[in-house]
């Protein structure tokens, strides 16, 4: 079976211009401006073949932006709240990332295919055992509920190092230039 993702935004790296489009009017704004930070991030800076690289720069501009646009308006309680969920949020990313490196091993390990995909399936019950307790934990809503609600892929995983594998990387850099964003864009020596 073959199955198709959507994808809420995407940036034409500047070619057009990029649409708000009609179906993001329901967003709040703070999902509004994120997606608009990470957009525009790629206007900014986009290294040709290198996706990991531009989703992560993008994510960390996207999470920096956010939280001091918070800050500006003086929108304490929205920050507080905004920082709740990237926590969860980065919980089940921990999860997804972790499951994601144990199928990494599976394959990797030369057992039979029938073995690998019994390996499979129980690092995916694992998995959704796991998420069922943080989402319980949190009164029954989580990050990523859609797609623990349909069946999961290793795609999905994938694409989760895609955005978020560098960002940890790009935090760093963020710090290590005092936070100053344009600093931050300029390339090390």
């Amino acid at each position: 079976m073959s199955r198709w993702g959507g994808v809420a935004a995407y940036s034409t790296l500047g070619h057009f211009n990029d649409p708000v489009l009609n179906t993001m009017m329901g967003w709040n704004d703070v999902e509004l401006a994120a997606i608009i930070f990470h957009e525009l991030t790629h206007q900014l800076l986009y290294v040709p073949n290198d996706s990991s690289f531009n989703e992560a720069l993008a994510t960390t501009v996207e999470e920096e932006g956010v939280r001091r646009w918070l800050r500006a308006q003086g929108r304490d309680a929205d920050l507080a709240n905004h920082l709740v969920q990237q926590e969860r949020y980065a919980k089940v990313i921990e999860l997804l990332s972790a499951t994601r490196a144990e199928l990494r091993a599976v394959y990797a390990s030369g057992l039979a295919p029938q073995l690998m995909r019994d390996k499979k399936r129980t690092a995916f019950a694992a998995m959704r055992s796991s998420f069922a307790l943080l989402k319980a934990g949190w009164g029954g809503h989580a990050p990523f509920e859609s797609w623990f609600a349909d069946d999961l892929n290793n795609a999905q995983l994938a694409s989760i190092a895609t955005y978020f594998s560098c960002v940890p990387g790009f935090e760093r850099e963020l710090e290590a230039a005092g936070g100053d964003l344009t600093a931050f864009y300029v390339p090390s020596p």
